[in-house]
């Protein structure tokens, strides 16, 4: 092969390209710090500098979260100490009211007007807001989790809607414990004639009749005061508040449903603070049992049927009556490969397909423990399970009222991750810090409305004065959170009992109820802690093999780029020196 200078000179200007390049090269590597600067410098490590990339993007926005629920918990915590004091100040008030026999009830009432600022207290903890978000809300976080409200204690012993001619005529028994212990019964005959000789025709001279009674009577004098109301009823109260006056019998109509009443010596007790759930609208959700299934199993949802009770408007009555409406909706044929998915699925479109004045109205969900669970979108309405087929939900959902997604809501966990594919549930909900128990009644916003009413001198009652069982049509009836109605009876001996038994266990079971939440908050905040060590560690880790994935080695560098300049410039002496410019390169 001939070898010319042209030939000498394109190999040295390919060679002299290529170390340009490499030195571009590692100028650019000096100048951005790394390695590569497009996939094609490096495809491999490219690759991995994406995904470690990616994974320190994933591990920062585990961290923002890992703080955001540290600072909730923290709240939360703080929330929960707070609610154990007052609780325990509730306590003390108890022991105070019910352990004391010395107290009269005025007292109490001075005791329970600290109850009642407590127990707006434990309200407003149960409100605690953490950056716009209410930490017992559940997964209801936007709107308060509980309300309050006012209500009065009716205590004193007044006629129904005062009709003279029930008056004229009739007896009143009161029974009377003295002060060593023993009781008389003296009974009261209402005159046909004053001592003038003249019938009683005014409410007013009943009541001077009554009063003129009591005086001449050894027994009763100076211990009862009949007195008009200002809504035109007769009202007895007792004169002092130590003694232990009730009315053992009546034959006067106006004065049903009093018999076993104690008498009270102040008027009602005002401005008692309840308790309720609350929705996002700030109405009241009563607590009610789960409708839900009893381990689920597939073969007992075959082809069976569910009959609801839904309360619609009546059009033969309008414009307020409702009647009953049944809607049937039946589950699906259930082979070898249905599972629960499936079911809640086909029961939620079937709900929505049934009938007009069903669709919308209940939601069919899967539980944590794989039940089936039936609720009522709206609380307001009024649904129920009439009957059912279904083995899983037989006799304890009969007749039962759908809970509503509502409290459900409030009852809810709210879930975050923490790490690739670890998802941690990390609040309490309103719910779980009441519930001390697994009775109806078991609940800290019931015990509070019976600690009210124990220390204004009222007991609760299922059966009425005559002993019969108390229903939705007897005077002044309460439906019960166990689905029972019961009434409110005056008797501050049995009412002082429960202060210091029932109520100190109720309120001790409730304490230990807020220990135990705040325990699991504790042990939630800890690990994570040991979650946020570990996401420290992690980006650390994953930022060093980043950098030396990517990064140069600026020393190695500095000394690579110093021998390629070297190289270049003895390249560029070396070309100098052999390739002699000659008259033929000039007319080649």
């Amino acid at each position: 092969m001939r070898v010319t200078n042209k030939l000498l000179s394109n190999n040295f200007l390919s060679d002299m390209q290529r170390n340009l390049t490499n030195l571009s090269k590692i100028q650019t590597q000096m100048s951005s710090m790394k390695n590569f600067s497009k996939p094609s410098d490096d495809p491999i490590n490219v690759q991995r500098a994406m995904q470690l990339q990616t994974s320190i993007d994933y591990n920062a926005q585990y961290a923002v979260n890992i703080k955001a629920t540290q600072g909730w918990m923290q709240t939360t915590d703080t929330a929960l100490v707070q609610l154990s004091t007052v609780l325990t100040n509730i306590r003390n008030n108890l022991e105070k009211g019910g352990g004391d026999g010395g107290y009269t009830q005025d007292e109490r009432d001075k005791i329970n007007d600290e109850v009642n600022q407590e127990v707006s207290q434990v309200a407003q903890l149960l409100n605690t807001n953490f950056k716009g978000e209410y930490v017992f809300g559940g997964t209801a976080g936007l709107s308060k989790p509980v309300g309050t409200s006012n209500y009065d204690i009716t205590r004193t012993v007044v006629s129904d809607g005062f009709d003279i001619s029930g008056w004229k005529t009739g007896t009143v028994t009161f029974n009377i414990m003295n002060s060593n212990g023993t009781t008389i019964d003296k009974t009261i005959t209402l005159d046909t004639k004053d001592s003038s000789g003249n019938p009683p025709d005014t409410i007013d001279d009943v009541i001077k009749n009554l009063n003129a009674k009591i005086q001449s009577d050894t027994d009763f004098k100076d211990k009862i005061n009949v007195v008009k109301t200002d809504d035109g009823n007769i009202k007895f109260l007792a004169v002092d508040s130590s003694e232990t006056i009730k009315i053992d019998s009546t034959g006067i109509s106006n004065l049903s449903g009093v018999n076993g009443q104690q008498l009270s010596s102040t008027d009602d007790y005002k401005n008692c603070v309840r308790i309720d759930y609350s929705d996002k609208d700030g109405n009241t959700l009563n607590y009610l049992p789960d409708v839900v299934s009893n381990g689920f199993n597939p073969s007992n949802w075959n082809d069976k049927k569910i009959d609801f009770t839904i309360k619609v408007p009546d059009p033969s009555n309008p414009p307020d009556g409702t009647m009953d409406k049944t809607v049937e909706i039946s589950t699906m044929a259930i082979t070898e490969n249905t599972n629960i998915d499936d079911v809640v699925k086909d029961l939620n479109t079937k709900v929505q397909e049934s009938d007009p004045d069903f669709k919308d109205k209940v939601n069919v969900v899967k539980t944590n423990d794989g039940n089936i669970k039936f609720l009522a979108i709206d609380s307001s309405d009024t649904i129920k399970i009439k009957s059912t087929e279904i083995g899983d939900m037989n006799i304890p959902v009969d007749g039962q009222q759908l809970s509503s997604m509502a409290l459900e809501n409030i009852g809810a966990s709210k879930n975050i991750e923490v790490s690739q594919g670890v998802v941690l549930d990390y609040n309490a909900t309103a719910v779980d810090v009441m519930k001390y128990g697994s009775g109806d009644n078991d609940d800290i916003r019931l015990l509070m409305d019976r600690i009210e009413h124990h220390m204004a001198g009222q007991v609760q009652s299922y059966t009425d004065t005559d002993g019969n069982k108390v229903t939705k049509d007897t005077k002044n009836a309460i439906l019960g959170a166990d689905g029972n109605y019961y009434i409110w009876k005056n008797d501050q001996e049995e009412a002082t009992k429960q202060l210091t038994n029932q109520d100190l266990i109720d309120i001790d079971a409730a304490s230990k109820q807020v220990l135990k939440v705040d325990s699991q908050i504790g042990a939630k905040e800890k690990r994570m802690d040991g979650l946020s060590d570990q996401n420290s560690s992690a980006k650390v880790d994953m930022t060093d093999i980043l950098s030396k994935t990517e990064d140069i080695d600026i020393s190695e560098k500095t000394i690579e780029y110093a021998t390629m300049i070297t190289i270049y410039q003895a390249c560029l002496q070396t070309g100098a020196r052999i390739m002699q410019p000659t008259l033929m390169d000039y007319i080649s």
